[in-house]
C-alpha cells in the first residue's frame, strides 16, 4: 500500500477529508517499526556518492547512516559490473598512496580501489588511486526506513498498514478540541495497542547469515 492510499484511510478512520500531510502517519510507522524492530534495515545507497575526476574525498551521509558498511564502484567497462573497495588500515592507505606518487609529486590516476574514513569537523570518505573519471558509487549500511510520501511504501507488511492508519488517525483526532473526536482517537489507540504482542512476534528471524560487527567511533 502506497503512501497515498494510507493517507486515505486516515481520512476514513477520522471521518475528515480535509486531513493532509504525512507527519503523523511518518510518526505512526516509527512507532510500529521499533515495536517489530524493523526502525533499521540495510540500504544499498546508490544515489549519494558519485566519484569524479581527481576527486578525492566525499562528505557522507551520516544523517542516513546508523552503521557503516561499506563502499562499490561501478566500473565503466562493457559490463558495467559492481566491485567492492577495500578499506585499509591508516598505513596502508598511506603506502598506496605513495605508490601511485610520481617523483613529479603528481598522482597516477585510475578506478579507486581502496579507501579510509576520516572524522573531525565532517565525515569524509578517502579514496586512491585518484579517480580518472567519472564513476558511480554505491554506499552499503544500516539506516532508518525511507519516511513515507505520497508513493512510498512501508517496509512492514502490508497487513500492518491498516494499523498504521489507525494510529496516525488516532493521533490526529486526540489533537482535536470536541471530545467526540478525542474518545474516537483513544478508541482507534487501544485498538492498535492490541496488535503490538502480534507485532512484535510476526517477525521473521534473520538467518541470511550475515555478519554485522560493531561501527568503531570515528573521532
Amino acid at each position: 500500500m502506497r503512501g497515498e492510499e494510507i493517507l486515505n484511510l486516515v481520512r476514513e478512520f477520522t471521518g475528515n477529508d480535509g486531513v493532509t500531510g504525512y507527519s503523523d502517519i511518518n510518526d505512526a510507522y516509527e512507532t510500529l517499526c521499533r515495536r517489530a524492530g524493523t526502525w533499521v534495515v540495510r540500504v544499498r545507497d546508490e544515489g549519494s556518492l558519485t566519484f569524479l575526476d581527481d576527486k578525492t574525498e566525499y562528505d557522507l551521509p551520516m544523517e542516513l547512516i546508523r552503521r557503516f558498511e561499506s563502499v562499490w564502484i561501478k566500473d565503466n567497462a562493457d559490463f558495467q559490473e559492481w566491485r567492492k573497495l577495500t578499506e585499509a588500515t591508516e598505513d596502508r592507505f598511506e603506502k598506496q598512496v605513495l605508490g601511485n606518487r610520481n617523483e613529479d609529486a603528481t598522482d597516477d590516476k585510475d578506478a579507486p580501489r581502496y579507501y579510509r574514513l576520516q572524522g573531525g569537523e565532517s565525515n569524509q570518505l578517502q579514496v586512491t588511486p585518484t579517480p580518472d573519471g567519472t564513476y558511480p558509487g554505491r554506499l552499503v549500511y544500516m539506516g532508518n526506513p525511507t519516511p513515507i510520501d505520497r508513493q512510498g511504501v512501508p517496509v512492514l507488511p502490508e497487513s500492518y498498514h491498516r494499523t498504521m492508519a489507525k494510529l496516525a488517525a488516532s493521533r490526529w483526532l486526540e489533537r482535536q478540541p470536541d471530545d467526540g473526536n478525542v474518545a474516537k482517537g483513544q478508541r482507534l489507540h487501544r485498538q492498535v495497542q492490541e496488535t503490538y504482542l502480534g507485532l512484535a512476534f510476526d517477525t521473521a528471524p534473520d538467518r541470511t547469515g550475515v555478519s554485522r560487527p560493531r561501527q568503531r567511533i570515528m573521532r
